[in-house]
Parts: structure tokens; sequence; C-alpha cells
């Protein structure tokens, strides 16, 4: 917390690290810019000085797959969700 407090209303919150994760994905694109790249370093360092056991290569080696979401209509609006196994986004439209 910037001051060891949480930001008030108004207050300018900087992040530079983040940021430059920002634009090193915008620039080298999500596979140099971050699955194989220094932001997969930097995560597996911090996570490492914790005790995990994740390396880059573990980023390397990840591959997503499109899935089609999952759909239920109730009370005039349709809830989407990703199916099992996911932690994802729900999206609602009447």
């Amino acid at each position: 917390m910037p001051g060891g407090r949480a930001p008030r209303a108004g207050d300018r919150l900087a992040n530079p690290a983040l940021a430059a994760s920002f634009e090193r994905l915008a620039n080298q694109g999500p596979r140099d810019g971050f699955y194989e790249g220094e932001t997969a370093a930097r995560i597996c360092q911090a996570l490492g000085d914790l005790g995990s056991p994740l390396r880059p290569d573990d980023f390397a080696a990840f591959r997503s797959d499109w899935v089609d979401p999952i759909s239920v209509d109730y009370r005039g609006y349709t809830a989407y969700e990703f199916p099992p196994n996911t932690q994802g986004f729900a999206h609602f439209r009447s």
C-alpha cells in the first residue's frame, strides 16, 4: 500500500512494474511477452522466494483451449459461464 494505507478517492496510484509487464505483452505478444519471457521469469522468481515450485518451463509448456460457454435462461436473462473446470467470468444479458 502506498504510504502504508489504502489509496483515497483522487489519489494517484502508479505501478511501474505492472505497466512494464503490459508493455511487454503488447509489444511481444502472449508467448514471448508472458509465457516464455521476462514476465514469466519474474513471476517464478517472486513465487520461488515464497517457496513455490513453479518454474519458467511450466509457463512455457502451458497451452490453452477455446471452449464454448454454457448458458441458462432465467427470468428474462441469459447467464453465460465457462464449463468446469474453471473459475472464469460470468456474463449476463437480458
